[in-house]
């Protein structure tokens, strides 16, 4: 064997994606779920959590975090079992990218030229938790302020802490294009 065989192999051994989960796709001819491995659980600033996620998605390494205000609980007006908290995504360099990029792939959108590195704000309903707060599910909005319905997009984020487990979800294919171009920082 010569020096590059010996290199690739010696390369491959101490791969950057060897331990890295990967995350398991639910493809259907309607929906395309996403289940991630949460990689890393803190809290941070006075409550809130961030679940990290870093996994390999369609052969990507793809890297984002989750921020959940869990001290705020608004209850809904029509509504009061519906809590509204704050949440954030938090980009994460080419790893965020590789997230936008192949989830546009998956949805069959055009991805995007450019992406920011400004944070995701997002509104997040508390559909379902369970009595020890450690799997609850949720209806995330994003730019749920604007009056253009080109960037408003829904979707669902499933959160199991026990199983380590964060899912995302589609209302409707229709959100697609919009949930790209939020997650893109267009505006």
């Amino acid at each position: 064997m010569n020096f590059k065989g010996i290199l690739a192999v010696v390369l491959s051994l101490f791969s950057c994606t060897h331990d890295i989960p990967k995350a398991q796709i639910a493809d259907d001819d309607y929906f395309c779920d996403i289940d991630f491995v949460i990689t890393d659980i803190t809290t941070i600033n006075s409550g809130c959590l961030r679940f990290t996620v870093d996994n390999i998605l369609e052969g990507k390494r793809v890297l984002f975090s989750l921020i959940i205000n869990a001290n705020e609980n608004k209850k809904s007006a029509e509504n009061p079992n519906i809590q509204f908290i704050s949440g954030k995504i938090e980009t994460a360099g080419d790893g965020f990218d590789a997230f936008v990029n192949t989830l546009a792939a998956l949805y069959s959108i055009e991805q995007p030229t450019t992406i920011k590195k400004d944070d995701i704000e997002l509104v997040l309903a508390v559909l379902e938790t369970n009595a020890n707060g450690t799997k609850f599910r949720t209806k995330a909005f994003v730019n749920s302020d604007t009056d253009n319905e080109s960037m408003y997009a829904e979707f669902y984020i499933n959160i199991d802490i026990e199983k380590k487990l964060l899912q995302i979800r589609e209302k409707d294919p229709g959100y697609r294009s919009p949930m790209i171009k939020a997650l893109s920082g267009e505006k």
